[in-house]
């Protein structure tokens, strides 16, 4: 009986096989009837660094793709290969998602994506969706695949001579295919396969409207683009941009003979090139940004005191940042170094200074955000 436990070991690896497969492809991909015994692919793969889940290297990938068909021989980029394959696995959110893109001298010939919650299990799904597209015929693993080039064991000398095999074991509904203790993958465009919102109020201060702290509230609206494919030099990059206001408390200066009092407010417009995950918990991005909007002032206790204004113009760079509490709700931090252009003076009738524009001030803030 041991012996005949052993021979099924190979079986529960094959139905391992084919049931991730048969999850993965909903659609089939472009592979071929009649492939050569060994066909030149170039076959490339992306893999980004998290402090929580560890991906596989390439070679352990390639040697992944290997054990389930050994139908084709690695040239690289550039080579003359008749289709590429190209694997990226990326964090996006609380999840990884998967990407295989399939193309020829002509384009692309088909795009798949998977979502998992650990890099291991969908660089793993990934790798049987390659094998099954360079060869059909691969249903499992090279070296448990039972057919014409193994002859059948023996029975054990030790078990009764008509025992019947062990039971394979049952598959799970299609919808949903569970291993290693309950991990789950999906296979179709994620939920956040396109463009994702998402919103945040913020407590600010400045030193840039005015010498001194301006202390004022901002909103915002993010858009965040998906990973972007093409152009190649932009492959990874995960592009940000956001829209809001700024709107400062007023604030009074207390001059000889009366006071000013300034209100500021203004539009606020930032581009991210790329946003950074740490930890699947922390966001980090670096921004170009731009405050337009206006500078009022309003003179009390003066003679001919009056009301006056400027249009406010300025342009910096900023970091942003956002740790997540759930999915859904997010703290959010901002630090922008900006310079102002329009650096006129307030000045009274009398010659005296209200208040002057710095030539590069700093801008906090920190809130709390919804993303969508």
């Amino acid at each position: 009986m041991a012996d005949v436990s052993r021979r099924s070991e190979p079986r529960l690896s094959v139905m391992f096989g084919r049931v991730v497969a048969a999850a993965a492809l909903i659609v089939p991909l472009p592979a071929r009837a009649e492939a050569p015994e060994v066909e030149p692919i170039t076959l490339l793969y992306e893999a980004e660094t998290s402090a929580t889940s560890t991906c596989p290297s390439q070679g352990d990938f390639f040697a992944t793709v290997r054990a389930y068909t050994s139908r084709w021989s690695a040239v690289p980029e550039g080579t003359q290969a008749e289709r590429t394959f190209r694997v990226r696995l990326s964090v996006h959110g609380d999840e990884w998602l998967g990407t295989l893109v399939i193309a020829n001298e002509a384009g692309p010939l088909a795009e798949r994506r998977l979502v998992g919650p650990t890099c291991a299990g969908v660089a793993r799904a990934m790798a049987i969706m390659v094998g099954v597209a360079i060869d059909l015929r691969a249903d499992g693993p090279n070296d448990t695949k039972a057919g014409v080039d193994k002859e059948p064991e023996e029975p054990s000398a030790d078990g009764p001579p008509n025992e019947a095999p062990a039971d394979r074991p049952r598959e799970e509904p299609r919808a949903e295919r569970r291993r290693d203790g309950g991990e789950r993958l999906t296979a179709g465009h994620p939920r956040s396969s396109g463009p994702t919102v998402a919103f945040d109020v913020r407590l600010e201060s400045t030193s840039a409207v005015v010498r001194g702290a301006l202390p004022g509230i901002g909103a915002s609206m993010k858009l965040i683009l998906p990973p972007a494919e093409e152009p190649r030099w932009l492959r990874g990059w995960k592009p940000s941009f956001g829209l809001g206001l700024r709107q400062s408390l007023p604030k009074e200066r207390a001059l000889s003979g009366g006071s000013v009092d300034f209100l500021w407010m203004a539009g606020n417009f930032r581009a991210c090139p790329h946003e950074l995950t740490i930890a699947r918990v922390v966001e980090v991005a670096p921004c170009a940004e731009m405050n337009l909007g206006i500078l009022r002032s309003s003179a009390e206790g003066f003679a001919r005191a009056r009301q006056a204004s400027i249009t406010w113009l300025d342009l910096g760079g900023s970091v942003w940042a956002a740790v997540h509490l759930s999915k859904s709700v997010f703290l959010s931090s901002t630090v922008l170094v900006t310079a102002p252009l329009v650096r006129r003076p307030f000045v009274l009738s009398s010659g005296t200074v209200a208040a002057s524009v710095p030539a590069v001030g700093l801008l906090g803030g920190i809130g709390i955000g919804l993303r969508l």
